[in-house]
């Protein structure tokens, strides 16, 4: 990370904002955005969006593998947009940008004392854009979970994508478990009239899934239920959902603060689905190859 000298451009710098996308409006997850003449660079995520701190005087640097790049002076602009133009023919891979994203989540279950690591992939493994996400916990003893999902986006008409996301979960939980398989279909929508289409925009999400619970109450369901997510003062996403399975309701909250233009984020989520009550908190931080 490059210093940003004096504390007069401390108090100059800006936190700036925007989304990377390509003619078709496709957002294009895993491009670098970099300050040129420095080291310093994020990525954009599943959504095409990314936050950087930077001067007014800096240029940054939009690439991505088989796109043209572009340099957009800073100035006094706080949310940055870029489509990206496909390069005609490729003849070589650029050296220099991550080709890799991941997100390496470590967390603490306080009721059940799972101690739980997940990756999420956002690019650079999987052919025909899949992302994959996996995790796996343990107490050492009886408390255990695992779980593991595939991820993708299609565009429908215009440039209104959904995404789509099908895993599989299982917890053990005091001699006591469930299986879930489900299905999250996810898009962005308009909150307020002033939101640009490079804002970060909210996203709303149905859940389908099949449940079979073995706890206090047997339960084997089909359940259908909704979520939300949005990014508040840059840096914090909150979430919530709400899943209804027959004769139990599961509710799902969580946040996550990312610490300023860092790959440091913090978290913690609160989960209860009839006899399972958990609340996680841990960090997270992302690991770019190159």
């Amino acid at each position: 990370m490059t210093c940003l000298g004096n504390n007069s451009q401390a108090i100059d710098s800006l936190l700036v904002t925007g989304k990377v996308i390509d003619p078709d409006g496709r957002a294009l997850a895993g491009a670098t955005i970099q300050i040129k003449g420095t080291q310093k660079f994020t990525v954009t995520d599943f959504d095409g969006e990314y936050t950087i701190k930077v001067l007014p005087a800096n240029t940054l640097v939009f690439a991505y593998t088989g796109y043209e790049n572009q340099s957009i002076l800073v100035g006094n602009q706080k949310i940055i947009g870029v489509t990206l133009q496909p390069i005609l023919e490729v003849v070589a891979v650029t050296a220099g940008h991550p080709f890799l994203m991941n997100k390496i989540f470590i967390s603490k279950g306080l009721n059940y004392k799972v101690n739980k690591i997940e990756v999420d992939n956002h690019k650079g493994i999987l052919p025909l854009n899949f992302s994959f996400s996996g995790s796996i916990g343990t107490d050492l003893d009886n408390n255990s979970s695992y779980s593991y999902s595939l991820r993708n986006s299609i565009r429908l008409s215009g440039s209104r994508y959904f995404s789509f996301k099908a895993g599989v979960e299982n917890q053990n939980f005091n001699g006591l478990q469930f299986h879930q398989y489900r299905l999250d279909i996810s898009t962005s929508f308009k909150l307020l009239s002033f939101n640009s289409k490079y804002y970060k925009d909210p996203r709303i999400k149905v859940i389908l899934g099949h449940l079979n619970y073995d706890g206090q109450e047997q339960n084997e369901s089909l359940g259908i239920g909704l979520g939300l997510s949005r990014n508040l003062f840059s840096n914090l996403n909150l979430s919530a959902s709400y899943t209804y399975w027959d004769n139990f309701n599961e509710v799902k909250t969580e946040a996550l603060y990312r610490f300023g233009d860092s790959n440091w984020s913090a978290l913690a989520n609160y989960r209860h689905l009839s006899d399972y009550e958990e609340f996680q908190i841990g960090v997270a931080y992302n690991l770019n190859f190159y």
